[in-house]
């Protein structure tokens, strides 16, 4: 599925997002963002031909990231918010996203691909 149809489709089930071409020194990619609960982030990328939706708490718009980490607590209202959201978003019948049987397997970041095609050995 693509960003764009995935814009259609929520549109069709009244969900308010918005798709935001971001080009800037940093990043380069295109994002559907999802308005659901104004306490955090939401928005959709396309990995690899793949939806995966990444959550953030909400920070003011002036907010410095450039010494932020991301607490263990932030990272457990991240999982949870992602998990209800995905199930919500299931339940009204919009499908092809990331599915989690638990709480505690919910991924908030893109697992990093093994693109080398050397050998590796482990010791």
């Amino acid at each position: 599925m693509k960003l764009t149809e995935l814009e259609t489709k929520l549109n069709e089930k009244q969900f308010e997002c918005k798709l935001v071409k971001i080009n800037n020194k940093t990043i380069k990619q295109d994002r559907l963002y999802l308005s659901i609960d104004k306490n955090y982030s939401i928005y959709f990328i396309d990995v690899d031909s793949k939806i995966f939706m990444n959550i953030f708490v909400s920070r003011p718009k002036d907010f410095d990231f450039s010494n932020y980490k991301q607490s263990d607590e932030e990272k457990a209202k991240c999982r949870g918010a992602k998990f209800k959201v995905l199930n919500i978003l299931k339940n009204e019948g919009i499908d092809g996203l990331e599915t989690y049987a638990n709480e505690s397997d919910v991924l908030l970041y893109i697992p990093k691909s093994d693109t080398s095609n050397k050998k590796k050995f482990e010791l």
